[in-house]
């Protein structure tokens, strides 16, 4: 089987060319700030369940008058993803709405604080709930689960969350920190650690040393189609490769046409499992 543990690559690619592979009839974007991937989710998924979690009432309430949100069938969630379910504090982020500057700061409101570079914060109390009782509570249940978790420094107690329901969940997309930037923040080695205890194994991680993300899948799912699964490595690594000798604006072009392009033709789909 191909060990990717520590290779750098696109994670958003390997994780669309997952989604489009497997096809889960849930994705959840968590942590979604403005809805974008939510959307992009929807391009590739056009039948699955797409919820978008936002627990900043702010950004929540901008998702939801989004007509495109609507336009696409994406459920907004105005919730933090937790370990517990109930409420939790939530740090609301100082950010200036005409600075553009500062627009960022938009998704950096988190259930911690931050250690350094705040303009200030404020604390309410949102509903928390864990991902376990959220997915165990559809009917149907459903055929599969993606989650892309951008939470702020919290992956750890989000991921926590899932254990009753780790079975469901076939790719995880999460940001994790080599350093802290919140208080009392898990890091990535202990973030990795939880995963591998659930089940999951990693296929790649980003390239910035300090925040990147992690891609993982479910070790059944990995062991089931180890074929499929390498071969969709090895297309996000090419299109990591050959992405880096073009401008931004045609190197996001190109991904797109690629990912269309391999999806719609089925090039990646399931090959007949492994018998025992």
């Amino acid at each position: 089987m191909l060990t990717t543990n520590g290779v750098k690559l696109h994670t958003e690619v390997l994780f669309y060319l997952l989604l489009g592979t497997f096809r889960p009839g849930l994705v959840c974007d968590i942590g979604s700030m403005d809805g974008l991937h939510a959307r992009r989710f929807r391009s590739i998924l056009p039948d699955s369940r797409i919820v978008a979690f936002e627990a900043n009432p702010r950004n929540a309430s901008l998702i939801r008058e989004n007509p495109d949100v609507a336009r696409r069938k994406i459920e907004v969630r105005q919730a933090a993803a937790w370990n517990e379910d109930g409420y939790v504090t939530f740090h609301i982020e100082s950010a200036p709405e005409r600075d553009r500057a500062e627009a960022w700061r938009r998704g950096t409101s988190s259930t911690r604080s931050r250690l350094a570079g705040s303009l200030g914060d404020s604390e309410i109390r949102v509903e928390s709930v864990r991902l376990d009782t959220f997915m165990r509570r559809q009917e149907p249940p459903p055929a599969g689960a993606g989650l892309w978790i951008d939470v702020e420094g919290a992956a750890f107690e989000v991921l926590e969350g899932l254990a009753g329901a780790r079975e469901l969940v076939q790719a995880v997309h999460v940001e994790v920190e080599t350093r802290a930037v919140w208080q009392r923040q898990k890091l990535k080695p202990e973030v990795e650690r939880l995963m591998v205890d659930l089940g999951f194994d990693v296929l790649g991680r980003g390239f910035v040393e300090s925040q990147h993300d992690l891609v993982f899948i479910g070790r059944r799912l990995h062991e089931t189609y180890p074929r499929t699964v390498n071969a969709i490595i090895l297309f996000a690594r090419l299109l990591t490769y050959l992405s880096r000798f073009e401008a931004n604006t045609v190197r996001k072009e190109l991904i797109e046409r690629s990912l269309r392009g391999v999806l719609a033709a089925g090039l990646l789909a399931p090959a007949l499992p492994i018998s025992g």
